[in-house]
């Protein structure tokens, strides 16, 4: 992972992420900026990589979305919402 200056003046971030090399615009025309953002960048790339991802049941999640509508949306809404889930689920919860 590298900085480098564009003809604009404004520093980018390059990485290569499955064979293809990445980029991505600091905004920064200050090099001592432009380090404190490629740091914050690592940092980010880091934290997604360690991300854990929570497995959550289909009908726990149908749950959660016809909560949201319920609180959100006027009542015809939900009951076309749960029939759509309903059909793109088939499943019987």
């Amino acid at each position: 992972m590298f900085l480098r200056k564009e003809k604009s003046g404004v520093y980018h971030i390059y990485w290569i992420e499955d064979g293809r090399k990445q980029s991505v615009t600091t905004k920064e025309k200050n090099y001592s900026k432009a380090l404190k953002r490629l740091s914050e960048f690592k940092q980010l790339l880091a934290d997604r990589v360690n991300k854990k991802v929570i497995p959550i049941k289909l009908c726990d999640f149908q749950k959660e979305i016809l909560e949201f509508y319920q609180i959100a949306h006027a009542e015809k809404t939900c009951l076309g919402i749960k029939y759509y889930i309903s059909i793109l689920t088939q499943v019987d919860c």
